[in-house]
């Protein structure tokens, strides 16, 4: 058993199966004019040369703020929904309810605040940051994706803020992380690039809870 520093949280098989399958299955019902391309505009040039998979490729280099700018800042690249309106019974809003009804322990009475669904695409990846939501407790993700292979990248890595060691993450199916995101106890974290013959896309259901 994994003794995981105090700044996260991972809970495996997070939500009956029967409900994890049936919103995997559901999935492909979202339109995909709901999705939009995130992408930093600053740096022009962010894709490693197609058939590069080197070990670092992959899971993303810790010893370095990974693939920022010349600036210093963030850089990423994968496709989210934005918000809509609310009370509609679409997968995202009923992924929602879920989750507002059973929450963690670390987030008992709380409510989501801001969320979304990602989608990681061959090339897809987000640089190493802090999330800067203010008046948030804890930072969550969603693995809607099954059978990944963690040779095929988009591994979620945080890093310990008290050892500042780094802990990796494959986007398990029906797995829950959660990173603490208190004002004096921000985790830094990072999602490594999907390699670009990946046969299947990551999907995630991120967000945060109300402090």
């Amino acid at each position: 058993m994994i003794n995981y520093p105090d700044n996260i949280r991972v809970y495996d098989n997070f939500l009956p199966d029967n409900i994890a399958q049936k919103a995997y299955s559901q999935l492909s019902s979202i339109p995909q004019q709901w999705f939009s391309l995130r992408r930093t505009q600053h740096e022009p040039n962010l894709d490693s040369p197609k058939g590069t998979r080197t070990w670092w490729n992959i899971h993303g280099h810790k010893g370095e703020n990974a693939r920022l700018d010349r600036q210093g800042k963030t850089t990423y690249q994968f496709m989210a929904t934005d918000n809509h309106q609310t009370g509609c019974d679409c997968l995202y809003c009923e992924l929602i309810k879920i989750f507002n009804t059973n929450q963690p322990p670390e987030v008992t009475g709380q409510q989501i605040s801001q969320s979304f669904l990602s989608v990681y695409r061959p090339g897809d990846f987000l640089s190493q940051h802090t999330d800067s939501q203010a008046d948030c407790s804890w930072a969550f993700t969603y693995t809607l994706s099954t059978g990944w292979k963690p040779e095929w990248g988009g591994i979620l890595n945080i890093q310990d803020n008290v050892q500042e060691d780094w802990y990796a993450f494959p986007p398990v199916f029906n797995r829950l992380i959660m990173m603490d995101m208190t004002a004096t106890n921000k985790s830094n974290h990072f999602v490594s690039k999907v390699i670009e013959d990946c046969p299947v896309n990551r999907i995630t259901l991120s967000g945060w809870y109300n402090n």
